[in-house]
């Protein structure tokens, strides 16, 4: 039987060390996830909309690439009000978060006229 010196167990520590220390990074790095009734804030220039139809069209021309097509779309909504793209971040209340299609549906804390309202939001505009 061999027995381990001091300096390979000193080896062993670091090693273990280190990825822990990569795994706690990870971690950080992917965020926390959406919950429902929580808090959050929504980033600035985000598309908010009052219907989740609009809110899927919207991320498929988005996914599709076709930036034009994607445009077209933005002003065809935001122009009579069914969407709409606010320049600071606000605070919402979580109310459903459906991870498949990556939507959020909130509500309006930040004091404003809009305050109360609910929208449709993509997930990528919630700052975790």
């Amino acid at each position: 039987m061999t027995s381990v010196g001091p300096r390979a167990l000193n080896g062993v520590m670091k090693i273990s060390l280190v990825l822990l220390l990569t795994l706690s990074i990870c971690a950080a790095l992917l965020g926390k996830e959406i919950t429902t009734g929580e808090t959050m804030e929504v980033k600035p220039n985000s598309i908010w909309f009052w219907e989740q139809a609009k809110l899927t069209q919207w991320q498929e021309l988005k996914a599709s690439g076709d930036e034009k097509a994607r445009k077209a779309y933005e002003e065809k909504t935001l122009g009579p009000r069914e969407a709409f793209q606010f320049l600071k971040p606000l605070e919402v209340k979580v109310l459903v978060y459906e991870a498949g299609k990556k939507q959020v549906n909130v509500e309006m804390l930040t004091k404003s006229r809009f305050e109360g309202s609910k929208f449709g939001i993509d997930a990528e505009a919630v700052d975790k």
